[in-house]
């Protein structure tokens, strides 16, 4: 999953159930490779805390259409959000708990469907849309890149017909005539290693990502300097 937070050192983020984890880690010791889950605000990251939003940092991920979507643009928008689009939505992210029902694309309306935007979201949106034109093979569904703006961009222009967003679409966004329809969700997990810190409050890994706390010790750890990825 593309979640990774450029930071001061390098450290590997990796994803479970949906979840992705963002990792602290502490330098020079021999315990650097001991990493483990912190809960965050007294909730463990897992996907059943993600789903009831009780675990705090999470996201949705949206698909988005210029207006209400109609034809087979909003057929195709019926079957991502269906059982058979959220089996695949859930092998990478956590799916959605109400599914909608799809119909069978019109071969007499619009056949060819371009989707862009966020790159976290692409590859499970390629599976799918490979999903949908092995069942429907009179449809063409072509995926890009470029970002959650650049797909909001691209809708909003009518580049493209839906967008990919690994976000909320923005107010302004919103503004020029969006409409969002969540197709999933997805947690950030938080690992330390050798820390002593069993639980992080939303303002302290909010510090100790803008540099405030650079030892665990300000956060009821031990005496070692914090690497941040």
């Amino acid at each position: 999953m593309n979640n990774k937070i450029i930071a001061l050192f390098a450290v590997i983020v990796i994803a479970v159930a949906g979840v992705s984890i963002v990792a602290f880690m502490s330098n020079g010791d021999d315990n650097d490779n001991d990493a483990y889950a912190v809960s965050l605000n007294g909730v463990e990251a897992t996907e059943s805390n993600v789903r009831d939003n009780s675990y705090l940092i999470k996201r949705n991920l949206i698909v988005c259409t210029n207006g209400e979507a109609t034809g087979n643009v909003a057929e195709f928008l019926n079957y991502v959000t269906s059982a058979d689009g959220q089996k695949i939505v859930g092998k990478e992210f956590i799916s959605i708990d109400k599914m909608t029902d799809y119909k069978d694309p019109d071969k007499d309306g619009k056949t060819m469907i371009a989707i862009s935007g966020s790159t976290t979201i692409m590859d499970t949106m390629t599976r799918i849309a490979e999903g949908y034109m092995a069942k429907y093979p009179y449809m063409k569904v072509s995926i890009t890149g470029g970002g959650s703006g650049q797909g909001a961009s691209n809708t909003i222009n009518g580049v493209s017909d839906i967008g990919m967003c690994s976000r909320d679409l923005k107010a302004s966004e919103a503004e020029k005539g969006l409409i969002p329809t969540i197709i999933g969700k997805d947690g950030v997990a938080v690992i330390v290693n050798g820390t002593g810190v069993k639980d992080l409050t939303i303002e302290q890994v909010a510090k100790i990502y803008d540099g405030t706390y650079t030892n665990w010790s300000q956060v009821g750890g031990v005496d070692k300097s914090i690497g941040v990825g």
